[in-house]
Parts: C-alpha cells; sequence; structure tokens
C-alpha cells in the first residue's frame, strides 16, 4: 500500500468510526428496528406461501376431489409451511381461511413495517440532535477572529444540508442496506426449497 493510499484510508476510516460513535444511545433503537423489519420481511414472505398451498390444494379433475397433488411434489420445508399454515382442509372452507390467513399476515407485517419506520426515526432524529448540539457547542466555543475570516455560506452549508445528508443516511439508506440483506436472507432458503436448480439460475 502506498503512502497516497495510507492518508486516503485514514480520514475515511476515522469518518466511518466517528459515524458509529454518533450512535451511542440509539444502537438499540436501531437494533429493534431491523428486528421490525426482519418480522415484516417474514410475514410478507409468508403471502406467497399461503397462495400457492391453497392453489395446490383445489381439486384437480381427473385425480380426484380434494387431493393436493403438487404438495406431493413438494419439499419438506415447503410442505411443512403450507400444512402449518393451511392445516389439512380442501375445497371452499379453506379458500376462504387461506384468504382470512393473508389478510392477517398482510396486516401484521405492516405493523412491523411501521414500527420499524418509528423506530429508526426516533434513532435518525435523536442522533442528529444530538450532532447540531455538538455542532452549535464547536462553533460557539471557536474564537471570535475565526468567524471574522470564515466564509458565512459554508459554515451555514455544514449546520444545514451536511447535517441533513447524514439524517437521510441514518434514516433510511441503514435500514435499505440492512432490507436488502434480509431479503436475500429470508428469500433464499424459500427458493431453495422449491427448486435449486432454478435458485441457481436466478442468481
Amino acid at each position: 500500500m502506498t503512502a497516497s493510499s495510507k492518508q486516503t484510508s485514514e480520514p475515511r476510516k476515522k469518518g466511518q468510526q466517528s459515524l458509529f460513535a454518533l450512535t451511542r444511545g440509539y444502537r438499540l433503537r436501531y437494533a429493534a428496528g431491523l428486528g421490525a423489519l426482519a418480522a415484516g420481511i417474514g410475514f410478507h414472505f409468508l403471502v406467497p406461501l399461503v397462495l400457492k398451498a391453497s392453489l395446490d390444494r383445489l381439486p384437480v379433475k381427473g385425480v380426484g376431489s380434494g387431493v393436493p397433488t403438487a404438495s406431493l411434489e413438494e419439499p419438506t420445508l415447503v410442505q411443512n409451511l403450507s400444512e402449518a399454515l393451511l392445516g389439512s382442509g380442501t375445497g371452499t372452507s379453506m379458500l376462504i381461511w387461506a384468504g382470512f390467513l393473508i389478510l392477517v399476515l398482510t396486516s401484521i407485517g405492516g405493523v412491523f413495517q411501521f414500527l420499524k419506520g418509528k423506530l429508526s426515526a426516533e434513532a435518525s432524529e435523536g442522533i442528529v440532535r444530538g450532532l447540531r448540539d455538538r455542532l452549535y457547542g464547536h462553533l460557539e466555543r471557536l474564537p471570535a477572529h475565526y468567524h471574522d475570516k470564515a466564509d458565512t455560506g459554508d459554515l451555514v452549508q455544514r449546520c444545514s444540508s451536511d447535517v441533513d445528508t447524514v439524517r437521510i443516511f441514518l434514516s433510511g439508506q441503514v435500514m435499505e442496506i440492512g432490507r436488502a440483506v434480509l431479503l436475500v436472507a429470508a428469500a433464499l432458503p424459500l427458493m431453495l426449497g422449491l427448486h435449486v436448480g432454478l435458485t441457481m439460475i436466478s442468481m
């Protein structure tokens, strides 16, 4: 590693450490927000499984009434989930139960998504408030001759748009990164359980 690359990486590393230090006191909220995000994703992923299982259990003409023929070829993971969600029923009662179950799962997932947004907003706003207080205190402690020479527009930008950039990152982008990771972590086992070959092709 050259000297110039070391000089470039050191400020970046310090910036990452400073950003992580800003989250002190709000990390539990972020962890709870990520937990709510994971729960919401899990409930939303159950909806297509309910739909698939209910369609597979419909009677097939020429095979027999109420025979879940497609479930015979399902992997153990998907079959167990289907039986846990829908039981062993077939026909109209099963479709009514499936519709009710889809409504309930979607509602619960929406509640967890709301909690995720609330917790991440509380954490990000609290962090930014502390950052603004620190920035204001730092500017107050600077000598008067610094303010005489400093560019007023630059100081205003640091106190407004730059702080808002940090707030947007903490409130939205951090959760979006977690959402992308959790989506892959939740979808991959289900996809592998349905069909390994098609999963490899889609990846």
